[in-house]
């Protein structure tokens, strides 16, 4: 471990002391700078303005999104907030109302005008703010206003529309009796029936202004065309329908006194001042083009939004992806609890594990480099037959899928020898029994019976004569990672070394396994030849059967 230590701290001073780090090395502080500068980018790239208003994914002018798909699904977001924007329009529109009553005269079509657009609204802003305990049915119309992009488009034209409505016809219905002075300072009489406040209409006509602004969410171009228009119908209104309406109250202004306004000095005088119809109708153009800006403001956050957000859940669906397939990945490269020990505890360095009992099996193919291999132009310089090794090593990998074979894990290849283990997971199971030595050894042999069987099947079908060669063993050992990149999974120890033995000194089509072995297998039903005697270099002689079959497990 202190050596180990040594190695890390060595390698880290070579790195602070400015060594060249290997070809495709990336230092943990490269690494970490590489980290910050790419967050330093993607801030900035977040509170940079133009990179979405000038996107390949949006129109500059109209907010639209080029991509037909990305504009439904941006059309198709859930508005829960609209039906509070409804109810700000409806309170817009009782300001308006408590305009016309309280100050400007009452006439017979403001009050039918204003009670039926109330009724209106009003059903409007219930129906949008049903909740299930008020009534289930409302509650289906108001999921349908907050789901639908159409309904509410439609729903908050309407709305705008009636306050429009609310705030013109009061103008268009009042009548002008400019022979008389206005007293402006004694208290409204109900029966008078003259416009004395027409000031009072174009602020009126500026709070409907306000109530299509309300709709945040709702398309700017709509509010736009429908501010628009508005604003032109009160210029004609103005200037044309009711001219005399703000012609009367500007001659008020001048000649308070004066009964005639038809002369020459009222004209000089007007032309001296801003009239009121002047400067009403730059009042409304100025608020126009406010909520013109900040509508498309408006509009090109929230859309900004949704391309954040949508950028967002695709880098965490690659997330998600990648780590889905490195995981599979790992678990191909490493055991499963290996992969986990390194994937969900997040640790690194050296992992090791000690087993006091573990089955550890070669299986190889010697006449396949021997009688079958060749490098020539008939199979392409050996590439046919490497395809037939990869074809047999991946039916032995589809027999370890089974559930019967849970606790045997593939450790490696070399060259046609396959190298398994078992018992090295941390909670295997067989048929309900407890993961122990016998479990374990007896689920070994099975499999070596098995991979026989798929040799065979592989011979059939490709006309070949492939015969294994299998050694089995069982004892303690160590299993662990090695290396730093590519890391790999193996076992070391005698009882390795041993099993590895028992293949290379056993005999071509049999399974051989140590005398210690066959004492475990034999009462579960395993049947062997007799004990005899192999030369086991750096072991000396040792004592050997081979597995004939398996009657069946005991009772």
């Amino acid at each position: 471990k202190q050596w180990y230590q040594r190695r890390v701290r060595a390698r880290c001073t070579r790195v602070s002391l400015g060594a060249r780090p290997e070809p495709g090395h990336v230092t943990p502080a490269g690494l970490d700078q590489e980290v910050n500068e790419h967050m330093r980018k993607q801030i900035e790239d977040g509170r940079s303005e133009k990179q979405w208003v000038k996107s390949e994914f949006i129109h500059r002018l109209t907010l639209r999104f080029k991509c037909p798909a990305m504009e439904t699904d941006f059309q198709r977001l859930p508005d829960n907030m609209f039906k509070y924007y409804l109810a700000c329009a409806f309170l817009v529109f009782l300001f308006i109302g408590a305009i016309q009553l309280c100050i400007l005269p009452i006439e017979t079509i403001t009050v039918a005008s204003f009670t039926s657009a109330l009724v209106l609204l009003s059903v409007a802003v219930v129906v949008a703010m049903a909740t299930p305990r008020f009534c289930e049915c409302l509650k289906q119309f108001s999921h349908l206003i907050s789901e639908n992009y159409r309904v509410r488009i439609v729903l908050a034209i309407f709305t705008t529309l009636v306050v429009y409505i609310i705030a013109i016809v009061q103008i268009v219905s009042c009548k002008c009796e400019d022979k008389e002075p206005c007293d402006h300072t004694s208290p409204r009489d109900p029966e008078n029936k003259r416009c004395d406040y027409p000031m009072y209409f174009y602020i009126s006509g500026m709070l409907a202004m306000l109530c299509s602004a309300v709709f945040l969410k709702l398309d700017h171009i709509i509010k736009d065309i429908l501010m628009v228009i508005a604003v032109l119908i009160y210029i004609v209104i103005m200037h044309f329908g009711r001219k005399d309406i703000f012609d009367a109250f500007d001659n008020f202004l001048l000649f308070p006194d004066d009964k005639v306004i038809n002369t020459n000095d009222s004209v000089e005088a007007k032309r001296e001042i801003l009239m009121l119809k002047e400067y009403g109708t730059v009042y409304l153009l100025m608020l126009a083009l406010a909520l013109i800006a900040l509508g498309f403001e408006v509009e090109r956050t929230a859309r900004m939004d949704f391309l954040q957000r949508r950028h967002a859940a695709q880098k965490k669906d690659q997330m998600e992806d990648f780590k889905t397939n490195n995981g599979i990945l790992l678990r191909n490269l490493l055991p499963g609890h290996v992969a986990e020990h390194f994937m969900g505890c997040g640790k690194i360095g050296l992992y090791h594990d000690d087993y006091s009992n573990a089955g550890v099996m070669f299986a190889s193919i010697p006449n396949f480099f021997a009688e079958f291999y060749a490098e020539n132009d008939v199979n392409n310089n050996g590439l046919e037959c490497m395809r037939v090794l990869n074809e047999i090593i991946a039916d032995f990998d589809e027999l370890l899928e089974k559930y019967k074979f849970n606790c045997i894990e593939k450790i490696k290849t070399i060259g046609a020898t396959y190298m398994v283990a078992a018992g090295l997971t941390p909670k295997a199971v067989y048929d309900g029994a407890d993961t122990d030595l016998d479990v374990y050894l007896c689920n070994l042999c099975e499999f070596a019976f098995a991979m026989q069987d798929c040799i065979k099947r592989i011979n059939k079908h490709s006309f070949n004569n492939f015969q294994l060669r299998i050694g089995i063993n069982h004892g303690s050992l160590v299993a662990g990672v090695i290396g730093a990149t590519k890391p790999q999974y193996d076992i070391w120890g005698n009882t390795v070394n041993v099993a590895s033995r028992m293949e290379s000194t056993g005999k071509i089509g049999k399974i051989q396994v140590t005398e210690e072995s066959s004492c475990v297998l034999e009462p579960y039903g395993f049947r062997f030849e007799p004990v005899h005697t192999v030369n086991v270099k750096g072991k000396g002689t040792m004592k050997a059967r081979f597995l004939i079959e398996k009657k069946g497990m005991p009772a």
